[in-house]
């Protein structure tokens, strides 16, 4: 029974040395679950978010609206190409269409409170506590909950779709009659 503990307390000192308890704090001396984290993991995210945050102020606001999907799309094959390439086997077809359908709805949601409200911070607001909404009750929401493709569910896809065009569609009517 000591050893058993003996190990669970190695265990639990290698696996608590993080980036910043380490001496020199370089890539080199992580341990190797560590390294794999970084190289990929938070290494390929972190690319991504930061060639949204170089792409975002070009496609902020409802006229550049056509440039936001295209970005979205973008994005989401870099994804997929990344999982792909680090040795995942994946269903493109699905993902992407799944993908694509949440991240249009999300944005769909922000678009229509920014414009009924002409408060496009209190879009933002909408889309992330739309978000927020959906890790606790999304069993509640039926086809317009989000992370469906975990449960393997792609039937989501039509209705988000249609739900999203119509959101677009009335937002930008309230943006023109307001301009």
């Amino acid at each position: 029974m000591g050893k058993t503990t003996d190990s669970i307390q190695d265990i639990n000192y290698r696996s608590s040395s993080c980036l910043y308890s380490l001496p020199g704090n370089s890539f080199g001396n992580l341990p190797a679950l560590e390294r794999y984290f970084v190289r990929y993991h938070y290494a390929p995210h972190l690319a991504i978010v930061l060639i949204f945050c170089l792409v975002s102020p070009a496609v902020i606001g409802y006229s550049n609206l056509a440039t936001a999907v295209l970005v979205a799309a973008v994005m989401i094959l870099v994804i997929l190409s990344i999982i792909s390439s680090s040795g995942g086997t994946i269903a493109y077809g699905r993902l992407f269409a799944g993908s694509f359908a949440e991240i249009i709805f999300l944005g769909s949601i922000s678009f229509l409170a920014g414009s009924l409200t002409n408060q496009f911070i209190l879009g933002y607001m909408s889309g992330f506590m739309y978000y927020a909404v959906n890790l606790g009750a999304s069993k509640y929401l039926g086809h317009f909950a989000l992370f469906q493709m975990i449960r393997g569910t792609y039937d989501f896809i039509p209705w988000m779709l249609v739900l999203s065009a119509a959101f677009f569609i009335v937002g930008t009517i309230c943006n023109e009659q307001r301009s």
